[in-house]
């Protein structure tokens, strides 16, 4: 970034944006046009100024790969992917990152059971030495990374993760028992968040799990006036 004048960087940015809003105007003809185009030009190109604030905050590192497609395997499945990007650091190692505008929840990774388990699937099917996953959160006024790390600062401001070697056998051990469940055609009725999952499912009035598991909850309250 600091080897072109603000100038062209500007001229860079301000054609990257026209070239995203002509796409979408050719894939989704009368979706943007007129005023609304020259509005999400100057969205997207502001978004993009933001963003390189924060890339000018890392170390030195060199992108390798965007849009990379990649093979995934767990529990005998097969997926094909393709990586948003991937980084490589002056130490060595590499960084995967997936762009998000919306909901990003990295700690998700580290359950039993991944809402979202596609980074560490990445990370398991990577020939390259992985020392950190993050999404690039492109949320207005809250630009940021948002990741998991060998050792801290690699990204602005991601933490390490403690015992960061053990995880993939851990990922691994995981993704293969959903994709073990799946491919056996487990599908019982088992919210992960208990009634937080519930509150807001389309489906309560045919399954009403949530019922029998407020009755145990509330079997489990001791009485605040005692024994009778």
């Amino acid at each position: 970034l600091d080897a072109i004048s603000a100038e062209e960087l500007s001229a860079v940015i301000e054609r990257a944006a026209h070239v995203a809003v002509e796409k979408v105007r050719a894939e989704r003809s009368g979706v943007l046009d007129g005023r609304l185009a020259d509005l999400e030009r100057l969205r997207l190109a502001k978004l993009a100024c933001d963003w390189l604030e924060i890339e000018r905050s890392r170390g030195d590192f060199t992108v390798t790969a965007l849009e990379q497609p990649r093979t995934l395997r767990a529990a005998g499945l097969e997926m094909h992917g393709r990586i948003d990007r991937m980084d490589k650091l002056a130490g060595g190692g590499h960084v995967l990152i997936d762009y998000k505008s919306g909901r990003a929840t990295p700690k998700d990774w580290l359950e039993d059971r991944p809402d979202d388990p596609q980074m560490p699937l990445y990370a398991l099917a990577a020939d390259e030495k992985i020392d950190a996953i993050a999404y690039a959160s492109l949320k207005a006024g809250r630009m940021k990374y948002l990741g998991i790390a060998r050792e801290a600062d690699m990204l602005p401001k991601v933490a390490a993760l403690d015992s960061w070697l053990g995880w993939p056998v851990i990922w691994q051990k995981n993704i293969d028992a959903l994709g073990a469940e799946f491919t056996a055609g487990v599908a019982e009725v088992d919210p992960k968040r208990g009634l937080k999952t519930c509150e807001y499912c389309a489906l309560r009035p045919l399954c009403r799990v949530h019922e029998r598991m407020a009755l145990l909850e509330d079997d489990e309250e001791p009485s605040e006036g005692g024994e009778i």
